[in-house]
């Protein structure tokens, strides 16, 4: 249990409880690691009872595909319910999903580095009020970055696309960087 303390400086008793099992592994060039999670807190204030709830979980895996590529592919996923008094959030679901691919030798240029990445978000899954702005919405990007390194100077070329409630969207950025260290 824990203490916790309402506005009026008086005691509300509470209890929580977490729990959490995570496993990491590794075989030859792949690389895993998961984790779930759970929490359980209620606090019982008088005619305004609150509790949470939260289950999350989360998976990586990591790949070295050669001596200078790589991918990776991760995943998270978080299940949450919060009640006060009679209002209840009814069960809210989030997600994130990614998958990215680098090189760090492109075409045999030991300085020249490439970036994809694929990320896609949802969130709102099973929320109980339809007019939630959170209601089942899909965002996604995918990024793709070139990157030269001349010394101290790092000169990055980034494309991007995305998708943000509903609307498709496309950006380019060019930076050249200067290090001073």
């Amino acid at each position: 249990g824990r203490a916790s303390f309402s506005l009026d400086g008086e005691p509300v008793p509470s209890v929580s409880h977490n729990a959490s099992l995570t496993r990491s592994f590794s075989e030859s060039r792949v690389r895993t690691f998961v984790r779930l999670s759970g929490t359980d807190t209620r606090e019982f204030a008088g005619d305004e009872p609150s509790s949470f709830q939260l289950l999350a979980a989360q998976l990586n895996r990591t790949a070295t595909i050669d001596a200078t590529s790589d991918w990776q592919a991760s995943m998270s996923m978080q299940m949450a319910r919060q009640t006060f008094g009679e209002t209840d959030s009814g069960l809210t679901t989030t997600a994130v999903g990614s998958a990215s691919y680098f090189e760090r030798e492109v075409f045999g240029f030991r300085d020249l580095g490439f970036r994809s990445e694929l990320i896609v978000n949802g969130s709102g899954f099973g929320t109980s009020d339809e007019n939630d702005r959170l209601s089942e919405r899909i965002d996604s990007q995918w990024n793709n970055q070139l990157e030269y390194r001349i010394g101290k100077i790092i000169v990055t070329l980034q494309a991007r696309a995305f998708r943000n409630s509903g609307e498709l969207g496309n950006a380019a950025f060019l930076r050249v960087l200067r290090r001073f260290d």
